[in-house]
Order: C-alpha cells, then structure tokens, then sequence
C-alpha cells in the first residue's frame, strides 16, 4: 500500500529521492548508502523537516533542495520528495521556452487577424470616401462595391441615395430655370 502512495508522488523527469519519514524528520524508507544519505540525514535538514511537519507545510526549501512533504494518513510518517533545486533549472527553461514559442504565435495570430479586420473596414470606408469626392467632383457613377448589411453598407447605400436625390434635385432646378427663362 505504501508503494502505492510513494508512486503517486513519484516523478520520472525529475532527478529527486522519494523516501518516508517520521515526525522528527528522520528517513525511515532510505538505506545508508542511497543517492543523498548524507544530506538528507544530517541533523540540520532532519531539524528543519520536524519543524515544517509540525507547522503542517508542505514545500520547503532548505539551502538549495526543496522538499515536497504529504502527511501518509494515521501515522507519524511523512512522504518526502527530496530535490536538488539546480535539477529544476532545464525544466523550467524549457516551460520558459515553449510558453514564448505560444506567446509569439499568438502575437502573430493576433496581427494577422487585426490586419484582416482592418482590411475589411478601411477599404470601404476609403472607397466611400472616394464616392464622396467623386459627388463633389461631379463625376460620381454609382458605388464602385455592392453594399452589404452593415454600418458601412448602410453609409453606402445612402450616400447613393443622397447622389440620387441631389441629382434629382439638380435636374428639377435646371427644368425650373429653363420654365422660368421660356
């Protein structure tokens, strides 16, 4: 059962010993000669352990080693992952790495996006602006794109109709002063 619970907690891409403890933080599942006896139970770290279980923390970082703690339930043992905290350095290069690749292509996501959106509101709204000049110029033919169902197919569809009245309008005043000369 207790294998269960280590396995659990185990990773394989980190380079870290998983072992039990007791309440004052002596290792209870590690021999002698494994990979950081020494340290993991020299007085100091045992010490530091005991007051972290104590005060019920689970992540403590002593000197450069982190140890990640969980209380194994009706006991007075602790699962400990031990870890040299200069083993997390490529890991968390990498995450660093991979979340800037996933920032900048959706940098470049974004800016292709608003440049199509802009596309598709500045052209046209300059070639409403050309109509515009063209009524003024006297030289307006008709919209030169087939208004949508927008605002901006809105605005086009009555600039046309305001060319339409004006024209209207413009004929009207030419046929009133000819009535009136005649």
């Amino acid at each position: 059962k207790i294998e269960k619970y280590l396995d659990l907690y185990a990773d394989k891409d980190l380079q870290g010993t998983l072992y039990l403890a007791d309440d004052s933080g002596r290792p209870v599942s590690l021999s002698d000669s494994a990979d950081n006896w020494t340290i993991i139970s020299s007085e100091s770290y045992k010490n530091q352990l005991s007051d972290a279980f104590s005060a019920g923390r689970s992540k403590i970082l002593i000197d450069n080693y982190y140890f990640l703690t969980a209380p194994v339930k009706n006991s007075n043992l602790h699962v400990v992952y031990f870890l040299d905290r200069y083993n997390l350095t490529p890991q968390v290069q990498s995450i660093t790495h991979f979340l800037i690749l996933i920032a900048i292509i959706g940098i470049l996501i974004i800016t292709l996006l608003s440049l199509q959106i802009s596309m598709y509101i500045t052209k046209p709204l300059k070639l409403l602006m050309n109509s515009v000049e063209e009524i003024k110029d006297n030289t307006y033919t008709g919209l030169p794109f087939n208004p949508s169902d927008d605002e901006i197919g809105e605005l086009g569809s009555s600039i046309d109709s305001m060319q339409q009245t004006i024209r209207q309008q413009m004929a009207q005043l030419q046929l009133d002063e000819r009535e009136k000369y005649n």
